[in-house]
């Protein structure tokens, strides 16, 4: 007896609402006691698959041996052991349902992925590249990623709150008429009043643009779009951060304050990366504290937007 293709097939029945036999449906409940995570993720993503999205004509059975060539590669075999009870499940699921090219590409792929929550509390998923998202009630994402550091980018709708991971590319997110632009850092987003969406910052630093302002804005601090314009809520007064640099190269230092400071900084390439530097810097604004390291090693510092600046010789 195939164990696995058993557990697909059960798993595509229990999902689409058929009825499983007592001996099927203890199959399906060890599954989901030892595979929690995965039979949540699955879950989750068939609760936002409905009719409005639509079907893909496939060949099933050549798509799946397709599926079954990239599981049976020596070379990832660790990786396969890992990821296997989700991915395939996953693909069976998917294939036998019938559904859109984006879930499937989703599970294959991980580089995008739709949400979308229909329950009356709040429901957290976690992001293709590692970012905590939770979605208030009724509210959407749309997750994509551009190639080679492209950026990561979400189209949303509703409320939601996102936890960034720090992967040195930029991550956008689209609701109404703002955009938040982060590197790294969490903060909530609310656009369930179309023209009247705000931004509020729970750590870091984020840049919220609208069609006639941009605002960088810091933890505890809030803004509200009105006919375009971004109205800022006032916060305590900025925390100031504390850099002590002790003989370490300029591209180290520059990695601290990128990564304490949630900011993007470029070297260019004629600055000497291992040109060591000494100081001690406490500001609330990185602008202030990479100025000085540009100055310690006779370089110029230009700022390309209030979250990227560039330090050149």
């Amino acid at each position: 007896m195939n164990t696995q293709e058993n557990i697909d097939e059960i798993l595509a029945r229990h999902f689409s609402g058929e009825p499983l036999e007592p001996a099927e449906q203890a199959m399906l409940d060890a599954f989901i006691a030892g595979n929690g995570n995965e039979y949540s993720r699955l879950q989750q993503m068939m609760e936002c698959l409905d009719g409005e999205i639509p079907q893909l004509d496939i060949n099933t059975q050549s798509a799946w041996k397709r599926v079954e060539a990239r599981l049976s590669q020596p070379r990832q075999a660790t990786v396969v052991r890992r990821i296997y009870p989700l991915l395939a499940v996953a693909a069976s699921l998917l294939l036998l349902l019938g559904v859109g090219m984006f879930a499937y590409r989703h599970i294959l792929f991980g580089q995008e992925g739709q949400y979308a929550n229909s329950h009356g509390e709040s429901q957290e998923v976690e992001l293709p590249d590692g970012t905590r998202m939770i979605l208030a009630p009724h509210a959407t994402a749309k997750y994509s990623e551009e190639g080679d550091g492209g950026g990561r980018k979400v189209r949303m709708t509703g409320k939601a709150f996102f936890d960034v991971i720090h992967d040195g590319s930029p991550f956008l997110v689209e609701a109404g008429s703002v955009r938040v632009g982060v590197l790294g850092t969490s903060f909530t987003v609310d656009a369930r009043k179309p023209g009247q969406e705000t931004v509020s910052v729970q750590t870091g630093r984020v840049m919220v643009s609208s069609k006639e302002a941009d605002l960088v804005l810091t933890r505890g601090e809030k803004v509200t779009a009105d006919g375009g314009k971004l109205k800022k809520t006032a916060a305590a007064r900025r925390h100031q951060q504390r850099f002590v640099f002790s003989g370490i190269p300029i591209q180290e230092a520059v990695s601290k304050v990128e990564h304490d400071m949630d900011v993007k900084v470029e070297l260019s390439p004629n600055v000497n990366h291992d040109n060591r530097v000494t100081t001690t810097i406490s500001s609330s604004e990185p602008s202030e504290v990479l100025r000085e390291l540009a100055m310690l090693c006779n370089c110029r510092l230009d700022s390309l937007s209030p979250i990227c600046y560039r330090i050149v010789r």
